[in-house]
Order: C-alpha cells, then structure tokens, then sequence
C-alpha cells in the first residue's frame, strides 16, 4: 500500500538512507544503553544484596525486563528523532545524542527500571538541543504575490 503524498513529500521521508541511519542508531543505542544499565546496576549492588556476584546478563527477569525497555525504547527514540532531527545534520547529532544516553544510562543504572525513562528524557533533550546546533540552513523560497 503506497503512502499518501503528503507524507512522502515531507524533508524528513526525502532520503530512505537518513530513515535507515536514524533506525539503526536508535535501535544500536537501545540496546547499548539496556546493556551498559545492567552492567552499571551489577556493579552498583551492595555486599548484602542477594544477587551480588552473579551475572545479572544470565538471569531470564533481567533479560526479559531490559528486551522489553530495548523494544520500546528504541521505536520512541526513533520517532523522536525521526521528526526533531529532520532538518539537523546527522553525523554530530547522533554522536551527541547516543554519548548523552549512554552517559544517562551508565549514571542511571543505578535506579533499574527508573534509568530507561531517564534515558529517553535525557535523549530528547539532547535531540532538541542538536535541533537547533546542527540545523541545516534551508533554502528560502521568493515570496509570492497574490
């Protein structure tokens, strides 16, 4: 089923490539924040804990927990970028915004469950700020008279 024009003819649909680059990097930094959050929350577990000294990465709950963050984690932070990065350059935006979640994430880690939202809220943040640091002029258009 082919997409309405409306849609297809926006800046941020022009170039599959851009799609697929901002798809991967939301889904690669998902699953590296999920990743670095369970090793930061393993670290962090006092002497007392039950579960200090056991490999958090073996264990099914906390597989399961940080899969389901990584699935709807990774589709948000796509969307997100999808439409506050459309008229940013790509390059310095998602090196900034991937190094500010997974810095959240490492410092976050701590918290378990709280850090994916943590996550999410610092990414956009960072998302808005590459807005309008890496924005690319656009071209302006001759105004037209009626």
């Amino acid at each position: 089923m082919p997409m309405p024009r409306s849609i297809t003819r926006h800046p941020a649909f022009s170039d599959g490539r851009r799609i697929a680059a901002l798809a991967l990097a939301s889904l690669g930094c998902a699953l590296a924040c999920a990743l670095l959050a369970v090793l930061a929350f393993q670290f962090t577990l006092p002497e007392t804990d039950a579960a200090h000294g056991e490999n958090l990465l073996a264990n099914s709950l906390v597989l399961t927990t940080a899969g389901a963050c990584v699935v709807i984690g990774a589709p948000l932070g796509f969307l997100a970028a999808l439409f506050l990065l459309r008229n940013a350059r790509l390059a310095p935006s998602i090196i900034v915004v991937a190094t500010v979640a997974l810095v959240t994430a490492a410092i976050a880690g701590r918290l378990s469950l709280l850090s994916a939202p943590l996550v999410l809220l610092a990414s956009l943040f960072a998302m808005f700020w590459c807005q309008e640091r890496f924005s690319v002029p656009q071209a302006r258009r001759p105004a037209t008279r009626s």
